[in-house]
């Protein structure tokens, strides 16, 4: 995950790329090199990988992206 991960975040919630409804469901299995749609890294065979659909499309987030968008998705909602 990248340091920048935060804030790239919480510009993509404002700026409607992710979603800031909580998906129904999460898939998580181990990474197959795909990039995060969180911080734009790859998310490797040794970590964890989020995925779920939203807005009509599939989006992958490492663990700590996953958290991240949960946090920042309420802060989103409740400012």
């Amino acid at each position: 995950m990248s340091p920048h991960a935060p804030q790239l975040i919480c510009d993509r919630l404002q700026q409607g790329i992710l979603p800031r409804k909580p998906p129904a469901k999460m898939f998580v299995g181990h990474g197959p090199g795909r990039t995060c749609d969180g911080c734009d890294q790859p998310i490797h065979p040794e970590e964890l990988e989020y995925e779920f659909d939203a807005d009509g499309r599939t989006f992958w987030l490492h663990s700590d992206c996953a958290r991240l968008l949960q946090l920042e998705g309420q802060k989103v909602k409740a400012g």
